[in-house]
């Protein structure tokens, strides 16, 4: 799992408001598909962590303005969701963390998945 630029080039750092990708790649994506829900982010700091609930148990984005809906690439197999850089006022760094459902094939969608 990396952030990346929207055109899929590596980053080092971002600008606040900067249009960004966090994507996943499960290998080897011919054998293997991935689903990602869960997702957090968070600042890097031990102490006083902040928290935002981007995407949840069935995999949708609790706030498509914040964090956008998991999409595939049917051809890379890698799964992406764009989202606008930004911080927290306790720290300029924000990590991501994901609970990762690996498959055989592409996943199934979770049950109760609904989209609006």
């Amino acid at each position: 799992m990396r952030i990346v630029a929207p055109n899929g080039a590596e980053i080092g750092s971002a600008e606040i408001g900067e249009q960004l990708l966090l994507r996943v790649e499960v290998d080897p994506s011919s054998i293997y598909g991935g689903f990602a829900r869960n997702c957090i982010a968070r600042t890097m700091q031990s102490e006083g962590d902040n928290e935002h609930l981007v995407t949840d148990e069935n995999g949708c984005a609790k706030d498509p303005s914040v964090f956008d809906e998991w999409e595939i690439d049917d051809t890379t197999k890698t799964l992406t969701a764009k989202f606008n850089a930004f911080k927290f006022p306790s720290s300029s760094s924000i990590m991501f963390q994901c609970s990762i459902r690996v498959c055989f094939g592409r996943c199934q969608p979770e049950i109760g998945r609904a989209h609006v």
